[in-house]
């Protein structure tokens, strides 16, 4: 798993930036199959936003990028085809969140993979436990629940073999993601594990304290280091 962060400032042109790094990469690997049949097949990018009218941005870029509208999608809970070429799929943070609450209640949601019904436990538990519902079962002394959670992700991850379905994910204002206690944190680092190649956005990355920064590098990938707190 190939996974990369990108916190771009203000100004810089975050989106044409995003969408420059997307298609470079399915270029490369375009390329590279031509002449080797092992390289890896055509796989989607899944661009989150904050809102419909941030989306409206992000696919009127892609179209002046040259990306053919028919390689453009919005986020349907019921497309069966989502996991396959090389589409942009454009889908908000509330999306993000209704299909990881569909995932938590039924094990079952097109925007991700076959997820093991332990974790989903276990992030269930955290949820229902911060919403003072639950005791939390997993939380160690002096643990926080956000480095619980990235604990149990970190875990589930060296245990187990994900299924690689999306070739890059882009997050923009990726600085709203600070929670990883709710249905959208849960998501959104799910998505990251299930990705090759991670991009976080932001002009202002860090508001509060540390955990903004280790939450985000959660998302881009549990297992490194810099996803402590303590880092």
């Amino acid at each position: 798993m190939i996974l990369t962060s990108a916190l771009v400032w203000k100004g810089l042109g975050k989106t044409i930036q995003g969408i420059g790094g997307a298609i470079l990469r399915n270029r490369i690997l375009a390329l590279h199959s031509e002449s080797n049949e092992k390289v890896k097949k055509a796989m989607p990018t899944i661009i989150v936003g904050p809102n419909d009218a941030v989306l409206e941005q992000w696919e009127d870029t892609l179209l002046l990028s040259g990306v053919p509208v028919e390689k453009i999608k919005r986020y349907w809970k019921k497309d069966e085809t989502l996991h396959f070429g090389e589409y942009f799929v454009l889908l908000t943070r509330y999306q993000v969140m209704s299909a990881m609450k569909e995932l938590m209640h039924s094990n079952e949601s097109n925007l991700f993979p076959k997820v093991k019904e332990t974790l989903l436990k276990k992030l269930q538990n955290q949820y229902e436990a911060g919403k003072g519902t639950a005791r939390n079962k997993w939380k160690r002394k002096k643990e926080t629940v956000s480095q619980c959670i990235t604990r149990l992700l970190r875990e589930a991850c060296r245990q187990s073999k994900w299924k690689i379905t999306f070739r890059t994910l882009l997050i923009d204002e990726s600085h709203f993601l600070r929670n990883l206690e709710a249905y959208w944190g849960f998501g959104s680092a799910l998505l990251g594990m299930f990705t090759e190649r991670s991009v976080l956005l932001s002009g202002t990355p860090y508001n509060n304290g540390p955990q903004d920064m280790a939450t985000q590098m959660t998302i881009i990938d549990p297992c490194h280091r810099s996803a402590n707190l303590n880092w």
